[in-house]
């Protein structure tokens, strides 16, 4: 039988998480509506954050905290083994243009065969882990499952996977972000919206002074 974890773990899926390990018997499910956490993206972030801290209500707890983002919960780019820096740098950029979020993490991770660019949305991992803050909880590393060898939720996740971890921690202190956050292609739309309307009314502006 497999060692029970002291550690929390939170398994993110794209439309539920799960809660395993520290004072959990067996693992709990939460399952969201579409109205809470769809699509990748938290809605209503007030009934998110209620969902998770009722499952620790009476409970004193403390301890380190893992979040695990599922296989179809990451954007995964691979690119290959023999890749020159300069292609790799374009690769990094195509991938973070693709992803649909507002802010993202992403880290390029080095496996036998290839490279491969990991992304999550960082607002999912940020709100459970302010969320679990409060509870007592301090972060130890948020993982992608791929890089977890044989996992499962009722085991001990080593601490030396902390090498893949999309953000840097040391003792339960944040000391980074692997790449840095970017805006997504909705805000640079919404700037260059923001720009051509602006455009607009000076245009106006200066025809009405000159009629």
């Amino acid at each position: 039988m497999s060692k029970k974890t002291k550690d929390l773990i939170v398994f993110v899926e794209r439309n539920s998480l799960i809660l395993s390990g520290n004072s959990f018997e067996k693992p709990i499910k939460l399952v969201f509506n579409k109205e809470v956490f769809s699509d990748l993206e938290i809605v209503d972030k007030k009934v998110f954050v209620e969902n998770i801290s009722a499952q620790f209500k009476n409970k004193e707890v403390y301890g380190n905290l893992i979040i695990v983002f599922s296989d179809d919960t990451c954007f995964v780019n691979e690119i290959p083994i023999n890749s020159t820096q300069e292609q790799i740098e374009v690769e990094e950029k195509r991938f973070i243009s693709l992803m649909p979020f507002d802010k993202v993490i992403y880290k390029l991770i080095k496996f036998t065969n290839s490279y491969k660019l990991i992304g999550i949305n960082s607002d999912i991992y940020l709100t459970i882990e302010e969320t679990l803050a409060a509870k007592g909880f301090s972060l130890l590393m948020v993982l992608p499952k791929t890089v977890i060898p044989n996992f499962d939720l009722n085991s001990v996740i080593p601490e030396s996977l902390k090498v893949y971890s999309l953000v840097e921690t040391n003792n339960g202190i944040k000391t980074g972000l692997n790449k840095t956050i970017f805006p997504s292609k909705k805000n640079y739309l919404s700037l260059l919206v923001g720009v051509f309307i602006f455009l607009l009314v000076i245009l106006a502006i200066l025809i009405v002074r000159r009629g």
